[in-house]
């Protein structure tokens, strides 16, 4: 019972923080509600996770014994990174805090952490790369996204981040310790955080 409350409370501060970040352009730009901008996050969360959460599985093993000192220790890392406001990215918290047990354990898999932190720093310098490319192009044209086609963009873009963070992010933490029981904490903390 102790895993399912650790695991909803990190499905719940992990999606209370990032699905923040897709509901509020959602809000002020006046295409959703609060309510019904949240409805539409969690949904989505959830597909991602039903769906796609159990790909992290295979490369990711961590003893069963060890599995609530992981989530304990993410947590940990997570108050006391809200408490002094600074950003925190989940999956690099969990990696590390998975890393560290599998050392532990004597059970690394040296060649898929080698290729995590290679594409941590591919995806900065390749969202560096792209912001500026975007950034220039809407500067050059002066013409920002309007109307329908503003709409349907932002609607795609939102459900498509919404459902990513419940794929990888919350199923990295689910598929540290799959069960149905665990599918059920994980979705009531996606809609609980959300909300």
């Amino acid at each position: 019972m102790l895993v399912e409350i650790l695991l909803f409370l990190l499905s719940t501060i992990i999606s209370g923080n990032n699905s923040a970040l897709i509901l509020g352009p959602l809000n002020s730009s006046r295409i959703m509600g609060k309510f019904s901008g949240s409805l539409f996050i969690s949904t989505f969360m959830s597909f991602g996770l039903i769906l796609e959460g159990m790909k992290m599985l295979p490369p990711i093993h961590v003893t069963p014994s060890y599995v609530p000192f992981v989530y304990l220790s993410v947590l940990i890392v997570f108050v006391i990174f809200s408490i002094l406001s600074y950003p925190l990215s989940a999956g690099m918290v969990f990696t590390g805090s998975i890393l560290a047990f599998s050392l532990i354990s004597k059970e690394m898999d040296y060649f898929y952490y080698t290729i995590v932190f290679i594409s941590w720093i591919v995806a900065f310098l390749s969202s560096i790369f792209l912001g500026f490319i975007f950034y220039s192009f809407s500067e050059k044209t002066k013409r920002p996204f309007r109307g329908y086609s503003f709409t349907i963009l932002f609607l795609l873009s939102s459900a498509f981040l919404s459902y990513t963070l419940g794929s990888n992010t919350i199923g990295l933490i689910y598929s540290i310790s799959p069960s149905y029981l665990n599918l059920i904490s994980s979705i009531a903390g996606i809609f609980f955080g959300t909300f």
